[in-house]
């Protein structure tokens, strides 16, 4: 299908491009339908490089027979043929002497560039991507960036990169998809599905052909998932089976978890190195995405996580309750509680989970996270709930702070729809200025550890802060506090208030 905003991107590229993101994210299928969209199919050559590929001599075969089925590689570029006394090298300075002549545009496409598994040859290709002629465009294919040297053409503008992000169908492309393919949905459920699968190319082209005469396609959408027998085969072999045993058994026992880190990572798999496999595992196009700048925490491709979870359900079933436990324990004495709780609950530690959170959910509460604690307290099983006391007066507490209610004598209430705190003349105490940097991130949606962390201050410190904030602003609640500053001209007024 045609995809405007990407093919405009391809006219306009640099000498060379490199377009590098995971397995069936419809690399090959983007440039072989631009090339014929914009007539340049006899003036391309393109090569594949078949897996695991060592040989640089028989890699350069292939290029330059490749050039020499087009019009104008076939008048400049000599014959090449396997000899006991030809390399690599050699293959690539001859090459450059034949297009020194090149006067028109030639396009050389190099698919599943992260297959050359020769250093030597990874050199050599590097050698001609740097002193090709102008006229000579060179398009790598690749699931992973190689060590090519490519960042020296970024200065000058002769590299044109193009990532997963922009390949991901748009709401736009997938109702093309669909359409196409003669199982068009209901907007709704079209969204969920591009959600669902983050727009990746062969995760909405099997949903297609799986919807195609599908009784119910608005269920199927919602319930689409890596388990999806085609999709859970297509990403077995093409990711998951390709990697070796350390990593396969960290990603498996990890899927446990919405995010990790090389530390819960070891913990987990019970190797060492995690952080480093992460990180190769993300270059390698691998379904890990780094979730900071630091590429310290990562989380997987929601469809990948299906799969996981799927294996690790089949291979461990045993051992998934230690292992949500396991990372209960992890996350707790690190400022984590709502993942905490999640995985004790998962892990149906109900005591555990208990402990948690009735031990944090004050502080849940002073986060402005009451209602997540709410939510947290509705999955415990009612028997559970009603025998623990602990659990009993959190749920009142939360009760009396979450939901909206009319002033009581003694008593300040939250204000309920359409009421907004009145405005005081002034405060009954001044803002240290600590407490007026912590009041400036209320209004984001930054829990408290991440506060701390942008400010440079321990979790405790940033909820004491807290906590004197709603004191001074006779607040109950972070909505409350970011109201009742606003109203005293403490914070900037909210967009809806201008």
């Amino acid at each position: 299908m045609s995809r405007p905003r990407l093919f405009d991107r391809l006219d306009s590229a640099a000498r060379v491009t490199q377009i590098s993101s995971p397995a069936g994210s419809g690399k090959t299928f983007l440039v072989r339908s631009w090339l014929s969209a914009s007539g340049l199919t006899d003036s391309t050559a393109w090569a594949a490089v078949p897996g695991g590929e060592q040989d640089p001599q028989q890699f350069w075969i292939s290029v330059l027979d490749a050039l020499k089925d087009t019009a104008i590689g076939a008048k400049l570029v000599r014959p090449l043929t396997g000899a006991p006394d030809l390399d690599g090298w050699s293959a690539v300075s001859r090459l450059l002497e034949d297009l020194s002549a090149l006067a028109d545009p030639l396009w050389l496409v190099l698919d599943d560039v992260h297959q050359l598994g020769s250093a030597q040859a990874q050199a050599q290709l590097e050698l001609l991507v740097m002193r090709a002629p102008a006229d000579l465009r060179i398009l790598l294919l690749t699931r992973k960036d190689l060590r090519l040297g490519l960042h020296r053409l970024r200065p000058a503008g002769d590299l044109t990169e193009i990532r997963d992000a922009e390949l991901r169908f748009t709401v736009h492309e997938a109702r093309a998809l669909f359409g196409a393919a003669g199982a068009p949905l209901p907007e709704a459920a079209l969204v969920t599905l591009v959600q669902r699968t983050e727009g990746w190319a062969v995760g909405l082209r099997l949903a297609a052909l799986a919807l195609t005469g599908h009784p119910d396609p608005v269920r199927f959408a919602a319930e689409f998932s890596g388990s999806e027998r085609t999709v859970a085969e297509y990403l077995l072999a093409e990711v998951l089976e390709r990697q070796p045993e350390p990593a396969r058994r960290l990603l498996l026992r990890t899927s446990v978890c919405e995010r990790v880190n090389g530390e819960l990572a070891d913990l987990l798999s019970g190797g060492s190195g995690g952080e480093r496999i992460l990180q190769d595992l993300e270059e390698a196009g691998a379904f890990v995405v780094a979730l900071d700048a630091r590429r310290s925490w990562f989380r997987y491709h929601q469809l990948f996580a299906d799969l996981l979870q799927l294996e690790l359900r089949r291979s461990e079933p045993a051992g998934l309750a230690e292992l949500h436990g396991t990372a209960a324990r992890w996350f707790a004495p690190r400022g984590y509680p709502v993942e905490a709780v999640r995985h004790a609950q998962a892990a149906q530690h109900w005591t555990l989970a208990a402990r948690l959170l009735a031990d944090h959910f004050p502080g849940l509460v002073l986060d402005g996270q009451g209602g997540t604690a709410h939510e947290l307290l509705a999955q415990f099983p009612a028997e559970v709930a009603a025998a623990d006391p602990e659990l009993a007066a959190a749920h009142a507490a939360l009760v009396d702070v979450v939901v909206p209610r009319q002033e009581q004598p003694g008593k300040r209430g939250l204000p309920g729809p359409g009421r907004s705190f009145p405005p005081k003349a002034a405060l009954p105490e001044p803002l240290t200025e600590s407490e007026t940097r912590v009041l400036r991130y209320l209004p984001t949606n930054l829990p408290a550890p991440e506060i701390a962390n942008e400010l440079t201050l321990s979790v405790n410190t940033v909820r004491t802060h807290i906590r004197h904030l709603y004191e001074k602003l006779a607040a109950h609640s972070r909505t409350g506090a970011v109201e009742q500053a606003r109203a005293l001209g403490l914070l900037a007024p909210s967009a809806r208030q201008l």
